[in-house]
Order: structure tokens, then C-alpha cells, then sequence
């Protein structure tokens, strides 16, 4: 991998080697730079905020969590069910 995050590599990468389209994977993330690489590659993106003052408000492809106890598969599959 040449490019790191919040380049778009990293999840275009992943996405290929799993041999899916982007736009069906969710990446759990809790950085701006990470954020930013998922919604770059087109995933939906779970946002959990882990750094004081690091905030996200939710958007088209990105969710925002308090933190990850609630999340589970279901969860993740209604995210890109609703999106």
C-alpha cells in the first residue's frame, strides 16, 4: 500500500482483497482522517469518536455511535439497508 489514510487506499484495498464493492462494506472508525478515508472509498462508515474533543456528525454514509456496546451485525447491516 503506497498511500495511507485519510487517502482512500487502505478500504479500496481491503474491499478488493475481499473481493466486494466498497459501497456494501462498512468500516468502524474512530478517527477524522480515518472517517475520511472510508467515505473517500465509498463505504459507509460507523463512527465512534475515542479522543476528547473528536466529534462527527452524521451524514449520508456515516453513522455516528456514542461508543461500540450497542453495535452489532444487525446493526451494521441496517446501516447500509437505510443508506
Amino acid at each position: 500500500m503506497a498511500c495511507g489514510k485519510p487517502d482512500p487506499e487502505p478500504y479500496l484495498t481491503a474491499a478488493a482483497l475481499l473481493d466486494e464493492d466498497p459501497a456494501s462494506c462498512v468500516v468502524l472508525e474512530d478517527s477524522p482522517s480515518g472517517v475520511a478515508s472510508g467515505l473517500a472509498a465509498g463505504c459507509f462508515v460507523l463512527a465512534v469518536p475515542s479522543v476528547a474533543g473528536v466529534e462527527f456528525a452524521p451524514a449520508a454514509r456515516l453513522a455516528v455511535a456514542a461508543d461500540l456496546g450497542d453495535v452489532d451485525v444487525a446493526a451494521l447491516r441496517d446501516l447500509v439497508r437505510r443508506r
